[in-house]
């Protein structure tokens, strides 16, 4: 049993202690760099996050206020579909009347004397 143990010596002892000393200091020295690594990645962590909001934000005004604009249009586009279906209509009772009016020319220049035209020097 107890003698197979080695003494140590003072001075091995005392290297030992020094390199285990100096081990904790690297230690306590490689964890003080991981914190403020990770207090460094957290806070750009939390920079970047922000930056994607107010990204987020900005567009999400952004499709807000086109969507606005595009439904604004539409009506536009549907009000000026309407009045352009109002001004078929007229056109069409214009040619109409137009017609109306020549045939009705025609018919009356048959009966008048060759030297009168009814509607002379008046036209649509």
């Amino acid at each position: 049993g107890d003698e197979d143990i080695v003494p140590l010596a003072e001075e091995v002892l005392a290297a030992i202690e020094r390199d285990a000393r100096a081990l904790a200091a690297s230690v306590a020295t490689v964890v003080d760099s991981l914190r403020g690594s990770l207090d460094t990645s957290a806070c750009d962590t939390v920079a970047h996050l922000d930056v994607h909001l107010e990204a987020a934000q900005t567009v999400h005004g952004a499709a807000r206020t086109a969507v606005r604009e595009a439904s604004g249009l539409v009506s536009e586009v549907m009000r000026v579909s309407q009045e352009a279906t109002r001004l078929t209509t007229l056109a069409t009772q214009v040619r109409e009347t137009r017609r109306a009016l020549e045939q009705f020319e025609h018919v009356a220049n048959r009966h008048l004397p060759p030297t009168t035209s009814l509607f002379a020097g008046f036209r649509v």
